[in-house]
């Protein structure tokens, strides 16, 4: 039997216009998106419910940011290399 594991991730930003883009150009992309999120909080959540295999999360939100996420994600997977991110909708890193 052959059976092929698709990719998926949880997309996570503070502005629902990014969100909805990266979900459409993911999904047409072949990725399942499994979750999304407005906050670093959020992503640490959906992390530790969905184990996906990518994050895509905004560096740059109120309250609860992606630094925040990606440490604690780091933190609770123990695996550094498991962790991905992309510069905020504005160019800020």
């Amino acid at each position: 039997m052959n059976s092929t594991h698709r990719i998926n991730c949880v997309v996570i930003d503070d502005n629902q216009d990014v969100i909805d883009v990266f979900w459409d150009l993911l999904k047409m992309s072949g990725v399942d998106v499994i979750a999304k999120g407005t906050d670093g909080m959020d992503a640490v959540k959906l992390y530790e419910k969905y184990r996906p295999d990518l994050i895509f999360v905004d560096l740059i939100m109120p309250k609860y940011d992606g630094f925040y996420a990606i440490k604690n994600i780091r933190d609770k997977s123990k695996c550094q290399d498991s962790c991905n991110h992309r510069k905020s909708h504005d160019g800020r890193v």
